[in-house]
């Protein structure tokens, strides 16, 4: 049986995982022709994504440790893999 704080823990990361990797994405194609406050706001927008990704992270792994519930090496795995090289 699925723990649905789990599920719903491990929905939230995908969602800013995407959020954070559309923001660097989005920095990296306009460093080099963006304004000075263009990059600046860029910049903190991904700042805040990291800010939600790490707080997912960090919930999801809370959750885990609390919980017992399965697949705990499974999710931090793969987390700490999308998240290795993700600085900007």
């Amino acid at each position: 049986m699925t723990c649905p704080t789990r599920a719903r823990l491990e929905a939230r990361l995908r969602r800013v995982t995407g959020t954070f990797g559309n923001a660097r994405q989005h920095l990296l194609e306009r460093v080099a022709t963006c304004s000075q406050a263009e990059f600046l706001a860029l910049t903190d927008e991904v700042d805040r994504a990291c800010d939600l990704f790490n707080h997912a992270r960090s919930a999801l792994d809370l959750h885990l440790r609390q919980h017992s519930c399965s697949g705990e090496d499974d999710v931090a795995a793969a987390m700490s893999k999308q998240s290795s090289g993700s600085s900007v």
